[in-house]
């Protein structure tokens, strides 16, 4: 899978960007097409970048001063290569309604294979 760089919207308002300011995140190509049935897909934040800064693409909430939201799923079925049945891979949601409204328990068909949102893990920032 590519690793590209995406638009990020950050989950705090900022009122000098009269809204949540976006950054820049690189991510693997496909995790756009992520989406939980009956929602939204994982689109990128609209609109131009705010801020010309990376978010570390990490599940390590201990270092760094900012780390992406991001929805843990578990295979259930038909893992991608490699994976096996139970394995999971972590997701960052790059829209912060899209964080709000991906329920843990949510299921969904991704990169061929069935998975289940089993918890989310907010995003951090620190000064």
């Amino acid at each position: 899978m590519a690793i590209v760089e995406m638009r990020y919207e950050m989950g705090e308002y900022v009122p000098e960007f009269d809204g949540n300011a976006v950054v820049l995140i690189k991510a693997e190509s496909d995790v756009t097409s992520f989406k939980p049935e009956g929602q939204f897909r994982n689109l990128e934040a609209p609109g131009p970048v705010d801020l010309p800064i990376h978010v570390p693409m990490s599940a390590n909430r201990d270092r760094g001063w900012m780390r992406p939201r991001l929805a843990v799923v578990e295979w259930t079925e038909n893992p991608p290569g490699g994976l096996d049945l139970g394995s999971k891979i972590f997701i960052p949601i790059l829209r912060a309604a899209r964080y709000e409204r991906y329920a843990t328990g949510s299921v969904g068909t991704f990169r061929g294979g069935s998975f289940r949102i089993v918890s989310k893990l907010p995003e951090v920032l620190r000064s």
